[in-house]
């Protein structure tokens, strides 16, 4: 389970890239640069070759080299020899699920793989730099980034993670990992990613800067840092940065409930470990599309005399640190018991 640096891969996928398909006959080629050219083949592999930097590309431009083909490109390969992928390279090459980025590539534009909404298996070295949105929208996109910092890696918040023994179960994997990180505090800088500032109170903890939201609540980023520990695959359930129902589900297998669709608001859905809860601050009804207050991971729910359900969750960001809680909430309507607030949305992710 110890610290991903990018997206896990088949160690041949190289070869598998160019071998899926018989006898692939050329299509297109081009020029990129002086120095470097690309081909693409009638099983969608499109080669760079050459030596230099692929140049960046403005938005809204579409003049990649390959723009014409990009809905045919299933497989990407990066040539030894290129040393950057500029801007907006391959942004919206949307069946594209595949990617093989050299060792010589030191980095990658901004959004350059943006809205590459099949991408699922990359592979590239640890210490490559990503820009703002190189990987947004795609199903790689916290994976690639996920490499750990220095100080969580010498804490002892890593070595308790590292203790979680994985079993597939994913709903058991995440409870478990997010009971080995019980009592990490936020903090006031990224010196503090180690979790032991117990006086830190600017959210600066290695949860978000996983998720690239470094320095705001991270209630969500820790539920999504559990999920993303888990190896729980993308089409499951989405990570998030909010409280927000359709991030979570968008284009995946993951369904959400309102309270009354629960067996105790009068519905079918009996919640379980491993679900998603999320809160508002306030007694209203919220959209699926609107940030919410907070964000939990369920463990337990438990019916109580006087139409009360107490839920039992691990949360980040209460308190300012991961901590287990109750919530007692009215049966009739989730609302809070005792203080306002009101569960929204059971996030049911698709495992």
């Amino acid at each position: 389970m110890k610290k991903l640096v990018a997206l896990l891969m088949v160690a041949v996928m190289s070869l598998s890239l160019v071998a899926c398909g018989g006898n692939p006959k050329q299509i297109a080629n081009g020029n990129c640069t002086d120095t470097i050219t690309w081909t693409l083949d009638s099983n969608g592999l499109l080669v760079i070759s050459g030596t230099g930097e692929i140049g960046d590309y403005e938005k809204g431009a579409d003049n990649q080299p390959w723009a014409d083909y990009r809905n045919n490109i299933t497989a990407l390969v990066i040539e030894e020899g290129i040393t950057r992928i500029g801007d907006r390279a391959f942004q919206n090459c949307i069946n594209m699920e595949r990617a093989n980025i050299g060792d010589g590539v030191a980095g990658i534009g901004e959004w350059a793989f943006q809205n590459c909404f099949e991408l699922t298996n990359v592979e590239l070295q640890p210490d490559v730099n990503l820009e703002n949105g190189a990987f947004r929208s795609t199903p790689a996109e916290f994976d690639v980034s996920a490499s750990m910092s220095t100080c969580y890696t010498d804490s002892y918040y890593d070595s308790a993670l590292s203790r979680v023994n994985l079993t597939g179960n994913y709903r058991e994997d995440i409870i478990n990992i997010a009971l080995s990180q019980l009592g990490y505090h936020e903090g006031n800088s990224e010196y503090d990613y180690d979790g032991r500032n117990t006086r830190g109170y600017c959210d600066y903890t290695e949860y978000g800067r996983y998720l690239g939201s470094i320095g705001s609540a991270w209630c969500s980023e820790f539920a999504s840092w559990c999920i993303c520990m888990a190896k729980v695959p993308t089409q499951m359930v989405a990570p998030s940065r909010s409280a927000n129902v359709d991030v979570f589900t968008k284009d995946t297998s993951a369904v959400y409930y309102t309270w009354n669709q629960t067996v105790y608001g009068g519905g079918n859905y009996e919640p379980r470990e491993g679900d998603i809860l999320l809160w508002a601050w306030d007694n209203n009804n919220h959209s699926t599309d609107e940030n919410l207050s907070h964000t939990s991971i369920l463990r337990d729910a438990e019916a109580q005399n006087g139409g009360r359900v107490t839920l039992k969750t691990i949360d980040g960001n209460s308190n300012n640190r991961v901590e287990e809680c109750n919530y007692t909430v009215n049966a009739a309507n989730g609302t809070l018991v005792g203080r306002t607030g009101r569960l929204c949305y059971i996030i049911a992710p698709g495992y």
